[in-house]
């Protein structure tokens, strides 16, 4: 398995050192010193002695005890029982990570800063040739000599791909002043990765299936991504943040959503979080704000939860919605951006304003009876639900971010 920020292998042990020292030196190498990896070697046992020994493993016990009265007995092959070493290997793994230094480093550092930002440069040694031809000459005390540059720095330099997002053009695209946040995540990964819902004895050829679906779902929603003319920050594993206008925004979410399931056969469900502000918001708080709305909508899971922040400050109080309430928002919301829905609209956010939601459930029903269209019918139908659900403010909020500029 490899998604995200994970991977998992399998060798044989007389190989495993070897691998987890090539593993970090390959990680290492590519990174650039910009972030930290942890690898735990986990030697299996047969599962006769998981059993013996009573090792705990909480709601995998029942799977465990029913594997073993099953059709694939109870040999001791560990292949039949891969997703139990796989649980006890895991379990290492997040005590490894516990009781790490912070900021271990695989390489020395001189006590030298970096020329852009300040932090303490690399050893030369440590960095390769083709890389050295990319520092620049600095004609310093006219003594010449070649920039120094921090692990993250030097990253950035040689990855073309870590340029910064231009905020103001990214607003443009969308004919307006905001932009959008986006943060989805799939829901229960792990269980569909263990096989538990589904009763599904894991197994390595399991693992590697699940790693090439997620994979292939990552690579369609930044596809989805850069069809709204956004810009994908992260993408793998089961995690997507990205940023985009605010007016395409709505439409990209639902249709990440479609992707998602799409790619998983509707057996991993996604949640999302939302947030739309001003192009020229802090982005460390609208960051801030996001993970929140995500981890909102993740309370009740398969939802996505939104929020918009204007320059008069924070409208809309976050609320966690099931997709379908959403795109049916959108849509009302889309009706009432367009030329049709504006004098009408006019009507309402006025009475709403005025005599709050009750008087604007009174108003359309004395417009609806007034009406002989049964397709002006239908419409104020639509809306008079929303009022029922309390949801109309926010519909309106959403249409004054999807009216494009005249």
């Amino acid at each position: 398995f490899c998604g995200g920020g994970n991977f998992l292998a399998i060798s044989p042990t007389s190989l495993a050192d070897q691998l987890k020292e090539e593993g970090e030196k390959r990680f290492y190498d590519y990174i650039k010193g910009g972030l930290d990896i942890t690898v735990d070697i986990y030697t299996c046992k047969r599962i006769d002695e998981f059993i013996i020994n009573k090792i705990e493993l909480p709601k995998y016990v029942d799977m465990v005890k029913k594997w073993k009265s099953s059709k694939y007995g109870f040999s001791g092959n560990l292949m039949k029982y891969f997703g139990v070493a796989w649980y006890l290997a895991g379990k290492n793994l997040r005590k490894s990570k516990l009781v790490k230094k912070t900021g271990e480093r695989n390489f020395p550092i001189v006590r030298k800063p970096c020329d852009i930002c300040g932090r303490e440069a690399l050893d030369r040694k440590r960095i390769s040739e083709r890389d050295m031809k990319l520092l620049r000459t600095l004609p310093l005390n006219a003594s010449p000599r070649e920039e120094n540059l921090c692990p993250i720095c030097l990253w950035k330099r040689t990855h073309p791909f870590a340029e910064g997002i231009s905020l103001d053009e990214l607003a443009e695209k969308g004919e307006g002043s905001y932009i959008a946040l986006l943060k989805a995540d799939g829901d229960n990964v792990g269980d569909f990765v263990f096989g538990a819902e589904e009763e599904e004895i894991p197994s390595p050829s399991r693992q590697l299936k699940v790693s090439k679906v997620l994979d292939e779902a990552a690579k369609s929603l930044k596809g989805v991504v850069e069809r709204f003319d956004g810009e994908t920050i992260f993408c793998g594993g089961d995690d997507l943040l990205a940023v985009l206008p605010a007016s395409k925004s709505f439409k990209c979410a639902k249709e990440v959503y479609n992707k998602y399931l799409e790619c998983t056969a509707s057996r991993i469900t996604l949640s999302a979080g939302l947030l739309i502000m001003p192009f020229k918001f802090p982005l460390y708080m609208g960051l801030e704000m996001v993970n929140e709305l995500l981890r909102l909508a993740k309370e009740t899971k398969n939802k996505i939860a939104f929020q918009i922040v204007q320059s008069g400050g924070i409208k809309l109080s976050p609320k966690a919605r099931n997709w379908e309430e959403f795109e049916a928002m959108i849509k009302l919301a889309e009706d009432f951006a367009g030329a049709k829905g504006r004098t009408k609209l006019f009507q309402i956010r006025n009475v709403l304003r005025k005599e709050g939601e009750k008087g604007a459930f009174h108003f359309l029903r004395y417009v609806e009876g007034r009406t002989k269209s049964f397709a002006e019918v239908q419409y104020l139908n639509r809306i008079l639900k929303e009022v029922e659900k309390r949801t109309l403010p926010d519909i309106i909020s959403i249409s004054n971010i999807l009216k494009v500029k005249e």
